[in-house]
């Protein structure tokens, strides 16, 4: 029983590690500040769920948008563990073009 727990700790603590980010790079990054940093809640671990942000409003224009980045952090992870993924929250975040 004792190997089992250990185990399932192990395993959870893997699990609580692991980021997940995904990044799309259209042009050069104005000194890696966004422009917009927003906070996504998903439930029951997003499933059917989507957000929409519009990077072309946020650069000014469609062109200057440089790169878009979601990324699930460490905390995330312990969020969506800690509520069995009822709760599993995200980051987005917009940057425009250095020109």
């Amino acid at each position: 029983m004792k190997h089992l727990f250990v185990g399932a700790c192990v395993i959870g603590l893997l699990g609580l590690g692991g980021c997940a980010k995904q990044v799309f790079l259209l042009g050069e990054i104005n000194e890696n500040q966004p422009e917009l940093e927003e906070r996504h809640d998903f439930f029951v671990s997003g499933l059917g769920q989507t957000e929409t942000i519009d990077a072309a409003r946020e650069c000014e224009h469609a062109e200057n948008v440089a790169q878009l980045a979601v990324e699930r952090t460490a905390l995330d992870n312990f969020l969506g563990f800690a509520s069995s993924g009822i709760y599993t929250p995200a980051t987005a975040r917009v940057y425009c073009d250095a020109k």
